[in-house]
């Protein structure tokens, strides 16, 4: 079932290392695929703006995986609910446009507020009001009582109302515009949620977005229920967001298993699992994903990183480095994925050393008779 072909020819003395693929290669001339059954041999020139990354292969072990799907969310504790402070009518930013995903900080202004057309009146002037008259009772109040001329309990009524209208006051000073009542932002982060449109009428205590740090991240997978029995072997998980090429180890960031659900969400027959992670300024919460979630490991697999296979027409291949001038184009029979690396069932044996980054680029070098300079990965 499996090919290697020599694209490449520079090589003065290669006969020991093919004789590991002498079968493999017997076997394709015998029953080579239409498309995949012709030699190409090119003299060459190293192309050194271009890099490859080279690997031997080792069999080791292999993580067992569950594939499912599921989401990106904020963690617990790292966001914060942006609310009106008084009633009116809503503003969307002030010069910014307020959008999931914008970047925001401490106090930047997240909405403005206008009470001007309101029944209720202006509450800014009502509480500067207040606050006038209660602050001229108070000092008046200062001066009758050292004279004996009110009791002290009308003294102490006085200043409460003055404290307690200096307060109402002072929630709003600084805040006040031409445009009415500026809304600010409790801390710097990312807006993850807009609850509201402009023009929209809101009542004080009414959220109007949602701020996240983003500093940690969840990841929600929903297993589905004909796996219920591996709940408790998932340990760690891969995932790749919907927006993005690459696909992420878990462990690579930090993260932790959070919780396994034991039934099945209401409404769904998925059973949630919850990841928390730290988020390396890439991730957006809200993103859907593709998840591997690894429940176990495979001994003795042979593997390579999914960067190194190749497809044409359903069959895959790898390219194999065979010495400094000369690479070979070897089919494979592939097995399961862990999200970053693909089991290889046939094809390939310890101490092959194969292309991992950059195997299109030989594939097209192919033609051209160039192969792209190259590093090693141990």
């Amino acid at each position: 079932m499996t090919a290697a072909l020599a694209i490449f020819v520079g090589c003065g003395n290669n006969s020991n290392h093919s004789h590991s693929h002498e079968a493999e290669e017997q076997e394709v001339h015998e029953h080579s695929h239409d498309g995949h059954d012709h030699d190409h041999d090119h003299d060459h020139d190293y192309n050194h703006d271009a890099e490859l990354e080279i690997e031997t292969v080792q069999p080791a072990s292999f993580n067992a995986v569950i594939r499912t799907s599921g989401e990106i969310l904020p963690a617990q504790g790292d966001e914060k609910t942006v609310v009106a402070t008084t009633s009116g009518i809503v503003t969307l930013g002030s010069g910014s446009r307020i959008l999931p995903g914008v970047k925001v900080s401490k106090g930047a202004t997240i909405a403005v507020i206008s009470s001007e057309e309101m029944a209720a009146g202006d509450p800014v002037a009502k509480a500067k009001a207040e606050f006038d008259a209660a602050e001229k009772a108070f000092e008046r109040a200062e001066s009758l009582v050292k004279v004996n001329a009110i009791s002290q309990k009308s003294y102490d009524q006085a200043k409460k109302d003055y404290e307690t209208a200096k307060s109402s006051y002072e929630a709003y000073k600084g805040k006040f515009g031409e445009k009415g009542l500026s809304v600010v932002s409790p801390m710097a982060g990312y807006i993850t949620q807009v609850i509201v449109n402009d023009g929209d009428y809101v009542e004080a205590g009414q959220p109007i977005a949602v701020v996240s740090q983003n500093n940690r991240l969840q990841l929600r997978a929903d297993l589905p229920e004909k796996y219920w029995s591996s709940a408790n072997r998932i340990y760690s998980a891969n995932f790749k967001p919907s927006y993005a090429s690459e696909t992420f180890s878990l462990k690579n960031l930090g993260g932790r298993l959070i919780s396994a659900g034991r039934t099945a969400a209401k409404g769904t027959f998925y059973i949630p699992v919850i990841f928390e992670f730290n988020n390396a300024g890439n991730f957006v919460p809200g993103a859907f994903c593709d998840i591997y979630l690894i429940e176990g490991q495979k001994d003795n697999v042979i593997s390579v990183p999914e960067t190194a296979l190749t497809e044409e027409q359903g069959v895959y291949f790898v390219y194999l480095k065979v010495c400094e001038t000369e690479y070979k184009k070897q089919e494979v029979k592939i097995g399961e994925s862990d999200g970053i690396r693909r089991e290889i069932l046939v094809g390939l044996h310890e101490g092959d050393i194969v292309v991992t980054k950059g195997a299109m680029q030989v594939k097209l070098a192919s033609v051209k008779g160039s192969i792209p300079g190259h590093t090693h990965n141990h």
